[in-house]
């Protein structure tokens, strides 16, 4: 399985490769830039309502996104196994493994949390782990119902496609080339957890990303890690909500 790109070398001799790590990077660095715009612009008190922060919020969603879809334009890459369902059977593995690792998860994201109370009492200060900000705004009641419903569309559907493009689909190609398929996938994995800016999440979200990296792996497609990753959003979202039981 190979990544097909149009440009075999660059004006200073650079594989065409070397441009897709660079894009990646890229990628990672405009995600930071943005959250933290973000946070900034909604710390000033600029912005009190509900609508209005998820709307800032998604805004910064959707300039990586276009970002994201002006490199793939730009360099004509076409992620390995976006075209392709794949093979069945790859998909029955890829559930398989979410299912059992879901209690890991779990309980990485608690180790996770112990950690960081760890490093805030070496400090002397107090952790207390936040939920995360798309399950609060879901779940409040507060919004109005298109933001409402634009928000629940992006959690499970338009954000996991964004994500699944950009780290199993152009960064796992991009890093497998030269150092091969288990140092990307953890490579990708660790950006993933990082890519969502919240130090109390990074070894779930990490932990989440080789399943979900795993998931394209064995299925040969982007579909099915996508599908993983939708999956998991909406009973993230279903289990804060309480419907689902304790496991």
């Amino acid at each position: 399985m190979r990544m097909r790109v149009n440009d075999g070398r660059g004006a200073a001799g650079e594989s065409s490769a070397g441009f897709l790590v660079r894009d990646v990077w890229r990628i990672f660095a405009v995600e930071i830039i943005v959250s933290v715009l973000a946070r900034i612009f909604l710390n000033s008190g600029l912005i009190v309502s509900d609508d209005g922060q998820v709307l800032i919020l998604l805004a910064g969603k959707a300039i990586l996104l276009a970002y994201l879809l002006w490199l793939a334009g730009r360099r004509t890459w076409r992620p390995t196994g976006l075209l392709t369902l794949g093979r069945p059977s790859g998909w029955l593995l890829a559930l398989l493994l979410y299912a059992l690792a879901f209690r890991l998860i779990a309980e990485t994201n608690e180790i996770n949390e112990c950690l960081m109370a760890r490093l805030y009492a070496w400090f002397d200060l107090e952790f207390h782990p936040l939920p995360q900000k798309a399950v609060v705004y879901i779940l409040s009641g507060w919004l109005s119902r298109p933001v409402h419903l634009v928000m629940l569309l992006f959690t499970i559907l338009i954000g996991p496609f964004s994500e699944e493009l950009a780290f199993r689909g152009m960064a796992l190609d991009a890093f497998r080339r030269p150092g091969g398929v288990v140092p990307a996938l953890l490579l990708t994995s660790f950006l993933f957890g990082l890519f969502h800016t919240d130090a109390s999440l990074l070894l779930p979200l990490t932990l989440l990303g080789i399943v979900f990296g795993l998931a394209r792996l064995l299925s040969g497609s982007l579909w099915c890690g996508l599908a993983v990753h939708s999956l998991h959003n909406a009973i993230a979202l279903m289990a804060n909500a309480g419907w689902l039981p304790e496991f």
